[in-house]
């Protein structure tokens, strides 16, 4: 394989005939497909998907179980700033007055990382596969009434 010449004007930045030389093999595959459809088309198909979401981009569903998993991720949230908002109390405005001060902050900011990660499961887990319509309740449907005999009577035959 011959080396390339710096000195030749194909190699020099605008010097060179118009067009591109091939430097890579990957430089010289096409791009797409030749006798391919349009570019358009592959566009509109991501648009369509985000738009079959159930109830679009933004659904969050008006469950019970969603409320409920949802106010566990703010709370979850909550905990994990307020535990994080005590470890700098302890490790810098009583870090000389308690000798277990510094202690205590690395056990909050324990505890706030325990909750952040617990707020990140919540939504992975939980909120994001109701968002998404793939959630499965653990909980049993509650089962239907059975409709009451229409001639009054609760004798079996």
């Amino acid at each position: 394989m011959s080396r390339r010449s710096p000195t030749n004007e194909r190699y020099q930045k605008y010097t060179g005939p118009k067009g591109q030389t091939r430097k890579s093999a990957a430089q010289a595959k096409p791009t797409r497909k030749e006798g391919g459809g349009s570019t358009s088309t592959s566009k509109s198909k991501g648009k369509a998907s985000a738009s079959t979401a159930p109830g679009g981009k933004f659904y969050e569903p008006d469950t019970p179980e969603y409320r409920f998993w949802r106010r566990a991720w703010w709370i979850s949230l909550g905990t994990g700033l307020v535990f994080v908002a005590i470890s700098f109390y302890f490790q810098y405005y009583l870090k000389n007055a308690f000798s277990w001060s510094r202690m205590a902050g690395v056990i909050s900011i324990g505890l706030a990382y325990a909750a952040i990660i617990a707020a990140f499961f919540i939504d992975y887990r939980k909120l994001r596969l109701m968002r998404t319509g793939k959630y499965v309740s653990k909980k049993p449907a509650k089962p239907a009434d059975k409709p009451s005999d229409s001639t009054g009577s609760n004798e079996k035959s």
